[in-house]
């Protein structure tokens, strides 16, 4: 961390916090990460097969990866003092090989509560386009000054677990009718035949299963 944390009493919504610039991500970078992860789909490390099959611009850069960013940048800004409590985002634009990804945050609302400081955070990542491809919703926990320090483990206030109401990223709000196969998916993506440059199967895999 190189940033001093910040006191509850300092926090103000609309506070930015210090951007996490990470790129550009190679193709290196993909294959080293579904390796570890064992989720091999072609189209994360054949760019041929990304362009010819699927359509896309290179190979895809990898969604679960951008979780782990959101919570650095939340956790770089509170410091060992605070908590992560709560990461909810939504993958709305793919992101590929060659992009330079800023993870972003924003201070949205503070409250007070059993003793604790919460600060709601608004964020996600942006290409070098500024196109945003992960908005997200954090929230943290920080001590009150001269207060009590953040349990470790943390124990959420009772109710407050339960409140996804308002998350304008809860599974209902997004999509209230989703019909995630639509025909414009069906003729992209599965009515296309193969490109005869390329073979169009996978070996069955551990993400597969």
């Amino acid at each position: 961390m190189s940033q001093t944390p910040p006191s509850f009493s300092e926090v103000q919504v609309g506070q930015e916090l210090p951007e996490i610039v990470k790129g550009p991500w190679t193709s290196a970078h993909i294959v080293r990460w579904h390796i570890a992860q064992e989720n091999l789909e072609r189209f994360h490390y054949d760019s041929e097969f990304a362009r010819d099959v699927w359509g896309l611009p290179d190979t895809v850069a990898n969604g679960n990866w951008r979780k782990y960013c959101i919570a650095q940048l939340c956790k770089d800004w509170i410091g060992y003092d605070g908590w992560v409590w709560k990461l909810e985002m939504r993958y709305s634009k793919m992101q590929f090989a060659g992009d330079l990804l800023t993870t972003w945050g924003r201070v949205k609302r503070t409250w007070e509560e059993d003793g604790l400081g919460f600060v709601e955070l608004e964020g996600g990542m942006r290409n070098q386009h500024g196109v945003e491809t992960t908005p997200s919703i954090m929230v943290v926990v920080l001590p009150l000054k001269q207060g009590q320090e953040v349990p470790y483990p943390f124990v959420p206030p009772t109710g407050s677990e339960d409140d996804t109401t308002t998350s304008p990223l809860a599974k209902g709000r997004i999509l209230p009718d989703a019909q995630y196969v639509t025909g414009e998916v069906y003729e992209r993506y599965m009515s296309r035949p193969p490109s005869p440059k390329v073979e169009s199967w996978d070996e069955v895999d551990k993400s597969s299963l």
